[in-house]
């Protein structure tokens, strides 16, 4: 065959080039059956013709299968169904008469749609004749943001990556929310954040719809409420009401995690009354992750008397029962079940728990047989490893993810939920998360050895280029991390050298040499170098690139600051990183407003602003280091 296999993404299970042949576009009539089966793809017709209207410069419409057949010369676009066919799956055949597709059910025709776009984007004259029998690994696909720690993007902004998850194949999206929700009784919370609103939430729940992608609600209701129990009104709420301290020295000067009451209970209700009947998903997420204070406050004789877990899974119960008043599915993180998997079972029938790790050696595989063995659905959930890091830890990523994904297939895992976290600033920009995102949508729909076709699909879809350069400098960027010595968990050592004070930064540099740091620094020159003369023609191209180049700027800046300090012992900064940061910090703001809301913009700042005033010793109660292991 003279033609290539064409890079789509993710790559479909089987795809045949039948013949030589090429096929020239032509105007296309869309004929639709009468079946119900495919009265939910309508009304994502309209944009979906649009995109191959501006693809193949050719005119596509729907016609009713009753009419007459329209111009002759018009190819035809057949969607027919096959009930034999699973889930989600499709055959997409392109040929000389024209275009087919057989699909069980409307989101697998509506994948075929996204397939054949791509496919008009490699082939905007003529397209070769092709067969495609396609069907996801895993049926629930998912992507999560956290759009609570700082960085609350514009509903633009949050379309434009539903677009991109529908390309992809995903089928759920989370916005993990701790206060960032205008709570029509709770403004002193959310008065400063620019949360999204009601009207918000069912404008993205229909974009989503038209997209075959389930907008899943994500609350957190047990822990990290530190962002409502820092205010008085809600101090009565908390396990810790004046504040609290781990053994590792980090703690907070307000409570984070609420104590297990029925005023608790309430105040829940109350929230999820609000929130729940704004999503047509039958599901939504409660987190209950990482509740520190549990035991330690005000339940300390209670958690002694009946055991934490059992008082712990209790109240996650309960909670459950008022989203399942809802008709909804109930979804938990699973990290502190799994500490102690001894009572698993007294969970609420309607909970599913969601297994989430982020390092590359994290052991879902035994998480996995514990969930398996309690007979608790579940999902795997890995991350994108670009909090932190600035998008340095990419390798971590990738086998953190492929792990999640074939052990997902093996124990026959509910769903798979790419995690992207905001911790400490939210410094990364969402074009960090592109390769992990695209890593992901192959692994999640099709497991394989993967080479480097998904880098230059990408390239190809994403930043619409045949110049690959700018998606080989993001993962050249990615492995910046792995010529690092030490390797700690959840941040790459760079970020910690970025944000440290200088009262700290001999810790942050303990176990780095002044020569790892230089090669770093002539590997980040290199990709900034690549990132400048990388050619995109996608949309956004000039936000993408400036948000990308900035980020390695940030980290340049560690490196000169790190390698200064190890060659001098000086731990102040000279007058001149003093200009340099506040120019960085000048440009990361005006580029933090191009998609993202002002809220959460100043306190993500200060990070660094910090590091231009006098130490100021926190209060015994506030952390130093080492940071959270939070998400």
């Amino acid at each position: 065959m003279s033609n290539p296999q064409p890079l789509l993404i993710p790559r479909p299970r089987t795809l045949i080039l039948t013949a030589d042949d090429e096929t020239e576009w032509s105007c296309v009539n869309c004929c639709l059956p009468f079946e119900s089966f495919l009265h939910s793809l309508e009304p994502s017709l309209s944009a979906i013709f649009q995109q191959l209207e501006i693809l193949t410069g050719k005119h596509w419409q729907q016609i009713n299968t009753a009419e007459s057949p329209q111009n002759h010369l018009n190819q035809q676009l057949l969607i027919r169904n096959d009930p034999s066919l699973p889930p989600q799956a499709y055959d997409l055949y392109l040929e000389k008469k024209g275009i087919s597709i057989v699909s069980r059910d409307a989101a697998g025709a509506y994948h075929a749609l996204q397939t054949l776009i791509q496919l008009a984007r490699i082939y905007p004259e003529k397209y070769p004749h092709i067969q495609i029998h396609d069907s996801p690994a895993v049926l629930n696909r998912g992507y999560m943001i956290d759009i609570s720690r700082n960085k609350v993007p514009t509903i633009k902004s949050l379309k434009a990556l539903i677009d991109q998850l529908a390309s992809l194949k995903y089928n759920q999206l989370q916005l993990y929310t701790e206060h960032t929700f205008a709570f029509s009784k709770h403004k002193t919370v959310w008065k400063d954040a620019s949360p999204l609103t009601s009207e918000d939430i069912l404008e993205l729940d229909a974009y989503c719809t038209q997209r075959f992608i389930e907008l899943i609600p994500n609350l957190n209701t047990f822990g990290h409420l530190e962002r409502w129990l820092r205010h008085p009104a809600y101090r009565p709420l908390a396990e810790c009401p004046n504040g609290w301290q781990r053994p590792d020295g980090y703690g907070m000067p307000w409570g984070s995690t609420l104590h297990p009451s029925p005023e608790s209970e309430n105040f829940i209700q109350g929230i999820l009354d609000e929130y729940l009947p704004l999503f047509t998903s039958n599901q939504c997420n409660i987190g209950g992750d990482e509740p520190w204070e549990l035991g330690t406050g005000r339940s300390r004789e209670r958690c002694e008397r009946e055991g934490k877990s059992n008082v712990y899974i209790d109240f996650i119960n309960r909670i459950a029962k008022i989203a399942g008043s809802y008709k909804k599915n109930v979804q938990f993180w699973a990290d502190i079940i799994l500490e102690n998997p001894t009572h698993i079972t007294d969970l609420a029938p309607n909970l599913t728990g969601m297994v989430w790790g982020y390092e590359a050696i994290h052991p879902f595989e035994d998480q996995c047989k514990t969930m398996v063995q309690s007979k608790i659905p579940f999902y795997l959930a890995p991350g994108t490893s670009t909090w932190n890091s600035l998008g340095t830890r990419l390798t971590t990523a990738l086998t953190n993810i492929e792990s999640a994904a074939r052990l997902a297939t093996k124990y026959h895992a509910a769903g798979l939920l790419l995690t992207d976290w905001g911790d400490y600033g939210h410094h990364q920009p969402m074009s960090l998360s592109g390769p992990p995102i695209h890593f992901a949508a192959q692994q999640f729909w099709n497991p394989i050895e993967e080479d480097n076709h998904w880098v230059l699909a990408m390239s190809r879809h994403t930043f619409e280029t045949n110049d690959p350069t700018f998606a080989q400098a993001l993962i050249r960027l990615g492995q910046i991390n792995d010529t690092l010595n030490t390797q700690p968990p959840n941040r790459s050592p760079l970020v910690t050298i970025l944000l440290t004070h200088d009262e700290r930064i001999d810790e942050a540099l303990e176990h780095i040499s002044i020569l790892e740091l230089e090669t770093v620094e002539t590997e980040l020159q290199k990709i900034r170098s690549m990132m400048t003369i990388a050619q995109l023609h996608c949309d956004d191209r000039e936000q993408i690139r400036a948000e990308v180049i900035l980020s390695i700027e940030f980290l340049l800046w560690a490196t000169d600051r790190g390698i200064l300090y190890l060659q001098s012992d000086t731990k102040s900064l000279t007058q001149q990183q003093r200009n340099e940061l506040t120019e960085l910090i000048i440009r990361f703001e005006t580029l933090w407003l191009g998609c993202n809301c002002s809220g959460g913009l100043d306190e993500s700042v200060q990070r660094f602003k910090r590091l231009l005033l006098p130490f100021v010793k926190p209060a015994s109660n506030t952390a130093l280091w080492p940071p959270s292991l939070e998400h």
